[in-house]
């Protein structure tokens, strides 16, 4: 049932443990026998298994009933454990010991495979934590959570994925042909895709869904048949402002040989991004691209990024340097390598309703983890169109633990300089964008059909953000944003305080990301004659803490000798430990629940700290 309306139906209840303290599996609410799954991978939950209060010593799960497991995933919870081997006792009392000498950091997995496909009595790990050994008054007992790959699971995966790979390529010429309908293919193809794992559900509701679809022009209210799209708005073409046709890529077919090769042997993932832009459209390596001067007007559109499934860590936005060029790099990098942008990757959109039915049909396509969910990025100081596009793709990448994507990511890109000397340029160019960003954000949260919208700002794109998020709090009160990341905001402290009331009303849930090592926040701190910036923690006065916003610092928090490169201004997209948080606080992060995690209750290394009176609250610090 949706808001307004009335009448009765069959709700299933299910409880979902964060960070359970038991070795057992959960138990669902409900009376079914159907065994818990992870909300983003499918996986079955077998449980989690503690090691000893030193950090050493073996832990035992008990599986729950199962008809066997294919592979079983280790996940290191809270601190990074070195793994000796893992014991898989059957149900026939047959015994398997499968050794994994490998060294899991917090928060990442390790994949085993069963030796035998027959149903699973016990899981025990034999492991150790260096971090507790060395402090053994640390908050709680390192863990270890096994998840199982049921026997079966696999070969449907990848027939699904096949699906998808083959609506893909059957639909990516279509698109470019005249009188491609994108809303008459979203409807079509809307439940084209099913993960292996909600066959049943969807089974279960597929009567509902075909008799009632939520319009996206009438919040609340139900209609009968297909998704019903809004009609294009009639325009007086005499009095609008004259913008500039948009460039359709020719020769589609021939011109995304790169993106075909590497997609066809699984070497890299391609990420489509949509944007929005006030950026002057240009040409870069034979492809559309968005330079530095302001066009005026709202730019809509859609680019592939290809990520490399492989040769790179999570965090890591891996671009040609100029070994790479030495070497014989083709023009805009190698796809198995590189993070790149093909030739043809590039898709303009002529109006509103033409984005809005592509987005909805990407919704519908399946592939990922919780394609209901979108996100907003936007960049900071120095950022060119391609690299934003790029980092987006990379966020959207490792917020997911699947070869896939997470949600579904939309870019705001203001024209930025991108040169380190037009720091003042970008000052006032970034503060211009908060109408056209205004717009963007209200399409993406009003029409794109997503149930959770996040926003990411870094830098100086937070100028832009906050300034938008209070106006649309002041003029359209019943918008709803999911969770808002505020990373190192190079934001003037005082504005930052008298924006922040209206910034909470307008989302579930705001984080402040900041730290005293950001060597670009401490250079404009001191051009400021020493005026703190809303990112910066130096003390004194240390970090910025405002009512409603949770304020984290993540000075002691490293992501090694390269961050230095970056002057430690990227840890919210270089950290596995901070992609992590941010990863769990989405998917908990939904509109309509009634609790929020707190930053202690999502990583135990994040400590809360009280503030001295008058402020009447506290931050939490990131602490080994």
């Amino acid at each position: 049932l949706v808001p307004g309306s009335s009448g009765k139906a069959t709700v299933e209840v299910w409880a979902e443990s964060i960070g359970a303290a038991t070795a057992t599996a959960p138990t669902p609410v409900s009376a079914r026998t159907e065994t818990p799954r992870d909300p983003v991978t499918g996986e079955w939950i077998i449980g989690q298994a503690k090691l000893g209060q030193l950090g050493f010593g073996q832990g035992v799960v008990t599986a729950p009933d199962n008809p066997g497991f294919e592979t079983i995933t280790l996940e290191a919870r809270d601190t990074s454990v070195s793994v000796q081997d893992v014991e898989v006792t059957y149900r026939d009392g047959t015994q398997d010991r499968v050794p994994v000498p490998a060294e899991i950091a917090a928060g990442q997995k390790q994949k085993i495979i069963v030796p035998q496909p027959k149903p699973v009595r016990s899981v025990a790990v034999r492991a150790q934590s260096k971090v507790l050994q060395k402090n053994a008054k640390g908050a709680g007992a390192p863990a270890v959570i096994f998840t199982g790959e049921p026997v079966g699971s696999a070969a449907a995966r990848r027939q699904a994925e096949e699906r998808f790979w083959d609506m893909y390529r059957n639909s990516r010429t279509a698109v470019q042909q005249p009188g491609y309908d994108h809303a008459a293919q979203s409807a079509q193809r809307e439940r084209a895709y099913v993960p292996p794992h909600d066959e049943a559900r969807r089974q279960q509701s597929e009567e509902i869904a075909r008799r009632y679809t939520q319009s996206s022009d009438r919040p609340g209210g139900l209609v009968t048949g297909p998704y019903q799209y809004n009609s294009p708005p009639q325009i007086n073409r005499e009095s609008a402002r004259p913008t500039p046709p948009p460039v359709t890529p020719t020769s589609y077919n021939e011109r995304l040989g790169s993106l075909d090769a590497c997609v066809g042997d699984k070497s890299c993932t391609p990420v489509p991004v949509f944007f929005g832009t006030d950026r002057k459209q240009t040409e870069l390596q034979g492809r559309v691209s968005f330079g530095p001067d302001r066009a005026g007007h709202l730019q809509l559109g859609r680019v592939f990024v290809t990520v490399p499934s492989k040769n790179r860590a999570k965090g890591e936005l891996n671009v040609p340097g100029w070994t790479d060029w030495a070497r014989g790099t083709p023009e805009g990098g190698d796809p198995k390598r590189h993070f790149t942008i093909p030739k043809a990757g590039v898709t303009l959109y002529a109006s509103e309703q033409d984005l809005i039915a592509a987005v909805r049909e990407h919704i519908a396509s399946g592939l990922g983890t919780h394609k209901d969910h979108a996100y907003v990025y936007v960049h900071g100081y120095r950022v060119p169109w391609e690299f934003a596009a790029m980092r987006t793709a990379q966020i959207a990448y490792d917020l997911s633990p699947d070869d896939a994507p997470f949600g579904t990511p939309f870019l705001y890109s203001w024209p930025s300089q991108g040169a380190a000397a037009d720091y003042v340029t970008d000052l006032e160019i970034s503060r211009l964008a908060v109408p056209h960003l205004v717009k963007f954000l209200r399409m993406v949260v009003e029409k794109t059909g997503a149930s959770n919208v996040h926003v990411i700002a870094h830098s100086m794109g937070n100028i832009p953000v906050i300034n938008a998020l209070a106006e649309i709090a002041r003029t359209t009160p019943n918008v709803k944003f999911s969770e808002v990341i505020l990373a190192a905001p190079d934001v003037e402290r005082e504005e930052f305080r008298s924006l922040s009331e209206d910034v909470v009303k307008a989302a579930r849930g705001v984080t402040l990301y900041a730290s005293s090592s950001d060597i670009a926040l401490l250079f404009s701190r001191l051009v400021r004659r020493d005026r703190p910036r809303a990112g910066d923690a130096k003390d004194p006065p240390g970090p910025a803490v405002v009512a409603g916003i949770d304020t984290v610092d993540i000075s002691r928090l490293s992501t090694g000798f390269m961050s230095y490169f970056s002057w430690n201004h990227d840890k919210y997209a270089d950290s596995p430990i901070l992609l992590n948080d941010i990863s769990l606080l989405f998917r908990t992060g939904q509109l309509g629940t009634e609790r929020r995690l707190k930053p202690n209750e999502r990583n135990v290394s994040f400590r809360l700290l009280q503030t001295a009176p008058p402020v009447a609250a506290g931050f939490w610090r990131y602490q080994e």
